[in-house]
């Protein structure tokens, strides 16, 4: 029998259990159509951020949102949450958990929270003392705690550490607290998680199989088919607390190769709902100034046919709010290949608004492009629209750039098209219906287009 199946009850009494239980959302399925579908990000989510009129009315165009809940040592947190659900039942919500490393410092009440009275999950010991009770910190040979992002210990989530008196390694516990913490203690009504970390990249080399020897995940075979395992361990832990929920993951630049090898592995293919592919665009590290637009697309493909139903990869892409061009790549790119799109800077907290959001374009009618329409130039058709996308570049890897060119593409149907009407950038969105001339599509840039009848193509 599982651990996790009768973890609350044992644990918990009347008093640390939220008086209102969550609700199991129903069982993800295949993605429906009707916008662009984008994505928000809200770390340290507040109550007063939950409740606030301007986050509300930008989230009307956001179809997912990945958050951090903030906890309080009542019920206002729970209030705010389920009115937020109510007033956008369609918005998947979705939490931020991270399995792979815990802030250092002891005296932190992260994830622990100010309660008072009854019998917390385990007795009420936060995380960071239980790794340190249980000798869970990953550590070098000499003894030292790697630090993969600087404030934060790495902890082993392989199975070589020890387990607790329950069976449990860390990778269990983790998830079984998590679980705890969000749906029975907050009662809060979420959709699934987001698993920061699941990429290959980002760890430290160290003593990760116990064996004497500092190994490091970018190279060597065991320690990455061994963390794998860890994180499947997380989901499989998840999916006992969340049966009917979304399970998303991250990753970033890669070659194509190294892509599959992780995200399509035995031990993480199919088990993910979603992947984050970070920094496509705006970090130091991104794919747009690395490789070619070809090389993106496969990635992007890679993580589409890893994933499990509704396949929830998210396109994320830096920038300031003003720089519509390269909001609109981004964009397109995610039009291309069918994903979620997140556009913000990396201080961006409420979700912006852009007229392209609106649009109202249904499901693609292509499939996911492998080669452009001519030139650098990639399209594809959608239910009530048509994307276009000037993929040029000029350089070299790491060091691409905008060559300034412009094609003018003449291969849509004169009178079938028109740009969007929009008050953001009308020497763009200026609603003109697309002629016989065709229409200019400048390099690094794109264009959304619609039906001038909905749905008629011809």
């Amino acid at each position: 029998m599982s651990i996790l199946t009768n973890f609350a009850r044992s644990y918990l009494s009347a008093a640390d259990v939220s008086t209102t239980p969550p609700v199991d959302p129903p069982a993800p399925g295949p993605v429906s159509y009707s916008t662009p579908k984008i994505c928000s990000l809200l770390y340290a989510a507040s109550v007063a951020d939950l409740n606030d009129a301007n986050f509300r009315a930008n989230l009307a165009q956001t179809d997912l949102l990945i958050f951090k809940p903030t906890l309080t040592a009542d019920t206002s947190y729970q209030s705010a949450f389920s009115s937020l659900k109510a007033q956008f039942p369609n918005t998947k919500f979705v939490a931020y958990v991270c399995v792979t490393e815990i802030l250092n410092n002891p005296a932190s009440s992260e994830y622990a929270g100010s309660w008072t009275g009854g019998t917390l999950y385990d007795g009420g010991i936060k995380p960071y003392d239980k790794v340190a009770a249980m000798n869970w910190w990953l550590r070098t040979v000499s003894g030292t705690i790697p630090q993969s992002y600087a404030g934060n210990n790495d902890v082993n989530y392989t199975d070589r550490v020890p387990t607790d008196g329950s069976g449990r390694d860390y990778a269990q516990w983790y998830g079984e607290y998590m679980t705890w913490l969000y749906r029975d203690r907050m009662g809060l009504q979420l959709d699934g998680w987001m698993a920061d970390n699941t990429k290959r990249y980002g760890y430290s080399a160290a003593n990760w199989l116990l064996d004497g020897v500092d190994r490091d995940v970018d190279s060597d075979a065991t320690v990455q088919q061994e963390t794998r395992a860890g994180h499947r361990k997380l989901i499989d832990t998840f999916r006992v607390g969340y049966p009917s929920g979304i399970f998303i993951g991250n990753g970033q630049q890669n070659t194509t190769a190294e892509v599959t090898a992780w995200h399509a592995s035995a031990e993480l293919n199919q088990a993910m709902n979603g992947i984050l592919y970070e920094g496509w665009d705006g970090k130091s590290y991104s794919d747009w100034d690395f490789y070619t637009f070809s090389h993106s697309m496969a990635n992007l493909g890679v993580m589409m046919d890893a994933c499990a139903d509704p396949k929830m990869v998210v396109l994320m892409v830096d920038g300031t709010q003003s720089d519509y061009k390269k909001m609109r790549r981004g964009l397109a790119v995610s039009l291309l290949a069918g994903c979620y799109f997140h556009y913000a800077d990396t201080s961006s907290q409420f979700p912006w608004m852009y007229d392209e959001y609106a649009a109202d374009l249904g499901a693609p009618l292509d499939p996911r492009p492998s080669a452009p329409l001519t030139a650098s130039l990639w399209g594809r058709r959608y239910e009530n629209g048509y994307v276009l996308f000037n993929a040029a570049q000029s350089g070299g890897p790491g060091a691409y750039t905008d060559p300034g060119t412009t094609i003018t593409y003449t291969g849509l149907p004169a009178g079938v098209y028109k740009r969007l009407n929009g008050a953001q950038v009308p020497l763009v969105n200026d609603g003109s219906v697309v002629g016989a001339g065709g229409i200019d599509v400048p390099s690094w840039d794109a264009r959304i287009l619609l039906c001038v009848n909905p749905g008629v193509h011809t």
